[in-house]
């Protein structure tokens, strides 16, 4: 049976994990969308910053695959920007 996790995140200029705390027991993928009207985000792993994660851009959408244990973590260059996650496993 899949599993379902729905959260709003605050993404501002401190890197913070967006998915969720629980883990899945086999691979999950993570939904990430930028839903702010002008914040870009960046995405990576914990020590992501807007110089080596991944931009999604205003109304962007990116999945992500993970493992059991792997996480993915995002930043922007402004205080407060609205992100909506999805993530879905087993």
């Amino acid at each position: 049976m899949a599993l379902i996790q729905t959260r709003q995140v605050t993404v501002g200029t401190s890197a913070v994990r967006l998915d969720g705390t629980t883990e899945f027991t086999n691979l999950s993928q993570c939904l990430i969308r930028n839903v702010d009207a002008t914040g870009n985000i960046w995405v990576g792993v914990s020590n992501a910053t807007t110089a080596n994660g991944f931009k999604i851009a205003p109304g962007e959408a990116v999945v992500v695959d993970l493992q059991r244990g792997e996480g993915i973590w995002g930043i922007s260059d402004v205080a407060s920007v609205a992100v909506h996650v999805m993530e879905t496993g087993q």
